[in-house]
């Protein structure tokens, strides 16, 4: 259950911002050695990493600046990612819309296997719509949310931003960010034969 207190503030580094790459020890290093190894390599990036046997997976960082009062930081695939074991599934694959880029965390073992980012998302929508509908990016928004996929180019749009995503049919989809209220989108989701999951926070 979620507490009525304030907790610690955690920025989410945007995934457009993130690279994160699992890769095996150099030979011949040490575990001891490896942050030196890594600032000497990507001294210019802000990092982290985590160690798992011979093996350790990076997080780079680039043109972002966390909030003075957040109290750490977390790259958003791996907090797309948890959502496998809020539901408590360890094979899913989360489909997050977002204003200006959409972003697909797939997760196995209820860990982070892999990622795609995309920059596309609800404002290439409504670009769409004031370009065929010829009004202004305001009038735009509102026919987009008020139509969604009733309007047939919106459905192609939307064809163009899917096919350049890994998605798997025979994985279940959870659908996040603010596009993911776009209307028809669970309809015309599950046409395409995916197995659409439903999350009530």
């Amino acid at each position: 259950k979620i507490g009525d207190g304030e907790g610690k503030k955690i920025a989410v580094i945007p995934s457009d911002k993130v690279l994160i790459k699992r890769e095996p020890l150099p030979q011949g290093l040490k575990k001891s050695d490896l942050r030196r190894y890594l600032k000497t390599k990507y001294g210019s990036f802000l990092f982290d990493f985590s160690l798992e046997g011979n093996f350790y997976t990076l997080v780079l960082v680039k043109d972002f600046k966390p909030p003075k009062d957040s109290f750490a930081l977390d790259a958003e695939p791996f907090s797309l990612a948890r959502m496998a074991k809020v539901l408590n599934l360890p094979s899913l694959q989360i489909l997050d819309f977002g204003k200006r880029k959409t972003t697909l965390a797939e997760v196995d073992n209820f860990n982070l296997q892999s990622y795609r980012v995309l920059l596309r998302g609800g404002d290439y929508l409504t670009q769409k719509v004031a370009q065929k509908l010829e009004v202004s990016p305001e009038e735009a928004e509102k026919i987009k949310l008020q139509r969604g996929l009733e309007l047939e180019f919106l459905k192609e749009a939307l064809d163009e931003i899917l096919k350049n995503l890994p998605l798997k049919k025979d994985k279940p989809l959870l659908l996040s960010g603010g596009g993911s209220r776009l209307k028809g989108l669970k309809e015309f989701l599950e046409e395409k034969g995916f197995s659409l999951i439903e999350f009530k926070a």
